[in-house]
């Protein structure tokens, strides 16, 4: 399955990357944070811009995190249902999601997140 980019309508071959799946799995086994919307909420109401630069900063590898767990788990499924087309496509979506956040840059100042 290919993506355009967004940028530079160029495909994306995701499903095909060893060093994407290398950065997925390096991911998938760290920790993931129990958060609750309340604790959401309460973070995004801040009006220090610097709690709010890392909570964007938290925000963005705990969302790795998460995805890359999803990845795996999708990958681990019997081949017989990867090999489904939806499926298929349903994880090259997750991948390029996955590869999308990791390449944009960490919010490291005070602008928006």
């Amino acid at each position: 399955l290919t993506i355009d980019a967004k940028q530079n309508k160029q495909p994306i071959l995701v499903s095909q990357s060893s060093r994407l799946q290398k950065r997925i799995n390096e991911y998938s086994v760290l920790f993931k944070n129990e958060l609750t919307i309340g604790m959401l909420m309460k973070e995004s109401r801040s009006r220090d811009r610097n709690k709010q630069v890392r909570s964007c900063q938290f925000m963005r590898h705990e969302f790795l995190i998460r995805l890359s767990k999803v990845i795996s788990n999708m990958q681990n499924l019997p081949y017989i249902i990867l090999t489904n087309a939806d499926i298929k496509r349903v994880l090259d979506l997750y991948m390029y999601a996955f590869s999308d956040m990791l390449h944009q840059p960490e919010n490291k100042d005070t602008g928006r997140c």
